[in-house]
């Protein structure tokens, strides 16, 4: 407020109350003041009352002020947090199976590598002793290898080529057989059980002796049967050929044939000389002829697999019967050992799906949940067990996104516990700030993680803590109250007493405390007198 007129009486006015505010007091203690004491008392109250007049009083304006003083400013995040174990593990398997023992439960303390669960891993265990037994084999192949080759071995051999050579040769002849056979059954088929509806079968335009109602499916059938002459006339000029594809070829197209005669005798109906008794013996026969080409195309398709198995076999002996006589390369001992070692790897990769089928605690602490039941069915990737550390714990703490830019590594914390109290402090670091934000309730946050200075501290996972990051400190810094503080033109300015008058005065400005105080690197002196409020 402006002017002097309202504070004339002010010295007065307060010497007043204090005195009245005194004598109040007096009268309800329970000792007697001294009139010594009680003008002393008077004295200072006046006093005082004089004093809060001239820090009030400036050229009939009321302000307060305050002196720019070397202090200690601490900036200081304040937030509230968990506190979480180190190290912490939820555990599940990677594949299905039924439990068939569970080693540890809820509570008890496990060391790093300690049995939790295990499933059922029978098969497995059967798998790994087939392949350690192929290790064995491929190991005593290359040692044979090395060894070289004894001459009973090479007599071995050759007989083993003469056996298979004799079983290429009865295959081959089983493979004509089946393509003459093929032959007879599919000219069979047409001379004896079609050609006996058609005129002229055997000349360049068979006719059938009945029509169709689809005139498109009897032409199909007559231009077939007059191409399959052709066919069956060049087939029987190759049989002695040992050709299993040809013979197949031509089977097909007997087949194709033999179904489209069918479809047309199935709707077929009685006219002139063509009875019902006609028609369903033509339909027993094409059944019939269907039958017997289908069944030879079966014999040749196995006689060829026989004939082309034989063949295998006789080059794996001969080969074999070489390698037998000529001793082994480097190159075969190479390939022998490559053999070995996939038999090895066998061996690991079975003894690794065992391995995950066991559930081992990968820390030290104490199991937390324990949901593995004996025999029960447990699903892949379904966390089953639970194990914290109990030695080691960490704070957790979410800082809005307005202050986390004042947090860095390694900043130093003080805490307090809701379990122990105001009283009870604990040091602690900043050692982690995730870089994404964490969203809680729609502010933007950013996980940040405390390690206590101290070891074995006392305490549990999931408690309580409030958290006083110090994040920034000046010492013997010239500091005013930021209140003091306005905004002028761009800059920072104070209102500084000047005699009986005030002065604006530029300031800089460094660290910002959390207390409310501001450090000033230029403009102010130390002891100055600068305005903090003014009644207006």
């Amino acid at each position: 407020m402006h002017g002097k007129a309202k504070f004339d009486n002010l010295d007065q006015i307060l010497y007043g109350k204090c005195t009245a505010i005194i004598l109040h007091y007096r009268a309800k203690m329970k000792f007697k003041l001294s009139r010594r004491m009680f003008a002393i008392l008077v004295i200072l109250a006046a006093a005082g009352g004089a004093a809060a007049w001239n820090a009030l009083r400036n050229e009939g304006a009321a302000y307060q002020t305050v002196r720019a003083a070397r202090t200690t400013v601490v900036q200081e995040v304040s937030v509230t947090g968990r506190t979480e174990p180190v190290e912490d593990a939820e555990l599940g398997f990677e594949n299905s199976g039924r439990v068939s023992r569970v080693a540890a439960f809820v509570g008890e303390r496990v060391v790093k590598g300690t049995l939790l669960v295990e499933l059922d891993a029978k098969e497995l265990s059967a798998d790994l002793r087939e392949a350690e037994a192929s290790v064995e084999t491929e190991r005593a192949k290359l040692q044979e290898l090395l060894r070289g080759t004894r001459i009973e071995e090479i007599r071995v051999q050759e007989a083993k080529v003469g056996e298979t050579g004799i079983a290429r040769e009865n295959a081959e002849i089983a493979v004509r057989d089946a393509i003459r056979e093929a032959f007879i059954q599919a000219d069979d088929a047409i001379r004896n059980k079609v050609d006996q509806f058609f005129t002229d079968p055997q000349r360049a335009n068979p006719q059938l002796t009945f029509e169709l109602p689809n005139a498109t499916l009897k032409k199909a059938i007559e231009t077939e049967r007059a191409a399959l002459e052709h066919t069956l006339r060049a087939w029987n000029t190759t049989l002695l050929e040992i050709s299993a594809p040809p013979a197949r070829n031509n089977l097909n197209q007997v087949q194709s044939f033999l179904s489209n005669v069918a479809e047309g005798l199935s709707v077929v109906a009685p006219a002139g000389s063509i009875t019902q008794a006609n028609i369903d013996k033509y339909r027993a026969d094409v059944a019939a002829a269907r039958v017997n080409v289908s069944g030879a195309t079966n014999n040749l398709s196995t006689a060829e697999e026989k004939f082309r198995n034989a063949e295998t076999s006789l080059t794996v002996q001969e080969r074999e019967l070489a390698l037998a006589r000529a001793g082994a390369a480097q190159e075969e001992i190479d390939a022998q050992a490559a053999q070995l070692r996939q038999a090895e790897a066998r061996v690991q990769v079975t003894q690794a799906q065992i391995a995950k089928r066991i559930l081992r605690s990968p820390i030290t602490g104490v199991v937390t949940v324990q949901n593995g039941k004996l025999g029960e069915i447990i699903a892949a990737n379904t966390p089953i067990v639970s194990v914290i550390s109990d030695e080691a714990f960490e704070i957790e703490a979410n800082i809005s996104e307005a202050d986390i830019v004042k947090v860095k590594l390694g900043d130093p914390a003080a805490l307090t516990l809701d379990a122990y109290g105001a009283d009870v402090v604990f040091k602690a670091s900043v050692s982690a700030i995730d870089p994404a934000e964490t969203v809680i309730e729609g502010v933007t946050t950013y996980k940040t993680t405390l390690q206590f200075d101290a070891t074995n501290v006392p305490i549990r996972s999931n408690m309580t803590a409030n958290i006083d990051i110090l994040t920034a400190e000046k010492r013997d810094a010239l500091s005013i109250p930021q209140r003091a503080i306005f905004t002028k033109n761009g800059g920072k300015f104070v209102r500084v007493v000047k005699g009986t008058g005030l002065q604006e005065v530029r300031v800089e400005t460094g660290l910002l405390g959390s207390d409310g105080t501001v450090e000033i690197t230029s403009g102010l002196r130390e002891g100055e007198e600068v305005v903090t409020f003014i009644e207006t």
